[in-house]
């Protein structure tokens, strides 16, 4: 179980970090919403 923990954590990262990046530090409203969603599950 803790595997399943491990790679859905790692998941949400890589999630997490291209949110933030197509976000355009925020000017792109879609990402930033994403990224927002994201972060605070």
């Amino acid at each position: 179980m803790a595997w399943i923990y491990l790679i859905l954590g790692g998941l949400f990262e890589v999630g997490f970090t291209t949110c933030l990046k197509l976000s355009n530090i925020f000017f792109n409203l879609r990402w930033s919403i994403e990224f927002l969603h994201m972060h605070h599950p």
